[in-house]
């Protein structure tokens, strides 16, 4: 557990009046997902698991989907850290990675929302991750600071070793986190 969710835990048990009141209020929680179980869908977007068509690809981990009930929906790749469109031309390149697997009907798994609204999710094209692929093919990395799973580390090092993608030549498009610091958003 992170430092940040230690103190939030802390801040909601003093909101609440203290343990006895988080326990009622998850006791109370877990009667409404029980006695209403369409309630329980996700973080607050609606989509905890559904099928959408992909409309465009923004960059190497942020698509535009079509979904039946919430229209167009702004999609946040969850656990990868593509190049930024800035970093010619290894975001141009991830983009165009994932144009060509991101075809058609995709199923969401939503995760959460992130500081810009976008929701974050994990894409299936069939039984394929689509972020898994990103890192296997070296153009997208695990982003660490929300995911270790073995499979997308054990996926960057194969990358890694074999040259693909973003591992191809040394440079900071390797380390997309450390670009977008050098290199802040205006606005």
């Amino acid at each position: 557990m992170t430092r940040s969710s230690v103190q939030a835990v802390r801040k909601l048990v003093r909101h609440v009046g203290g343990w006895k009141g988080l326990l009622i209020l998850l006791a109370a929680a877990m009667a409404l997902v029980l006695l209403n179980p369409e309630r329980a869908s996700g973080p607050g977007d609606g989509m905890a698991s559904d099928r959408c068509l992909v409309a465009s690809v923004r960059d190497g981990d942020t698509l535009v989907l079509r979904c039946r009930e919430q229209g167009e929906v702004r999609v946040r790749l969850w656990g990868v850290d593509a190049p930024e469109l800035g970093q010619p031309p290894w975001g141009r390149e991830a983009r165009r990675y994932l144009a060509q697997r991101a075809v058609g009907e995709v199923r969401v798994e939503s995760v959460d929302r992130d500081r810009y609204g976008r929701l974050v999710a994990r894409l299936y094209r069939g039984q394929q991750d689509l972020g898994l692929d990103l890192v296997r093919a070296g153009w997208a990395q695990p982003y660490e600071r929300f995911n270790r799973r073995e499979e997308y580390l054990a996926a960057r090092s194969e990358a890694r070793q074999a040259g693909l993608g973003i591992w191809s030549a040394p440079g900071l498009q390797q380390a997309p986190w450390e670009w977008r610091a050098r290199n802040p958003r205006d606005g």
